[in-house]
């Protein structure tokens, strides 16, 4: 059986169970992808930076839930940035295919802040206790950098009202 038949039947059975036991975000139909540029980068504190993308379709973007997440396409070091077709639900498997000199590195990073009037998103990234590729890759972007931008969905759907949420995380949950 096709891994991309799997999937889909994967996604499915979660759906169907979560949807017993919660309320379900709205689903993308498609999921946008875009190059987007590095307008800011600022240490929040020692443990997280914030960093600002700016690109014409965040300009019309709607969050389909309030933790909207993202792939963020990483370039190697002088190598322009590379992205999976559109229509690719989960583009791992796309950015494994690809040749070494150009395979970006993907991680997923939830939408701190969405301006729509400027064009930009803002993403917290942990960046110290660990030397994954999103910790490797704030040590040195700069502003003016290209990124590749996937725009996926929302897993949470907010509590009735006055209803209680329970938070139970490390470092890494807490921009989501």
């Amino acid at each position: 059986m096709p891994l991309r038949t799997i999937e889909r039947g994967m996604h499915a059975a979660y759906s169907a169970a979560a949807s017993l036991t919660m309320a379900l975000p709205p689903e993308r139909e498609t999921w946008p992808t875009t190059l987007a540029e590095v307008r800011a980068v600022e240490a929040l504190c020692p443990a997280f930076t914030r960093v600002t993308l700016h690109a014409e379709m965040f300009r019309t973007l709607e969050l389909t839930g309030p933790d909207e997440y993202f792939g963020l396409f990483m370039p190697p070091a002088d190598a322009p940035v590379v992205t999976p077709p559109d229509d690719e639900r989960d583009p791992r498997s796309a950015v494994a295919a690809m040749d070494d000199a150009v395979r970006p590195q993907l991680r997923w990073y939830t939408i701190r802040m969405l301006r729509p009037e400027h064009a930009e998103i803002d993403v917290d990234i942990v960046d110290v206790g660990h030397d994954g590729p999103g910790a490797r890759w704030l040590r040195d972007v700069r502003v003016g950098d290209v990124v590749g931008v996937r725009v996926q969905s929302a897993l949470y759907s907010a509590a009735p009202a006055g209803g209680h949420h329970v938070l139970v995380a490390d470092e890494t949950g807490l921009p989501g």
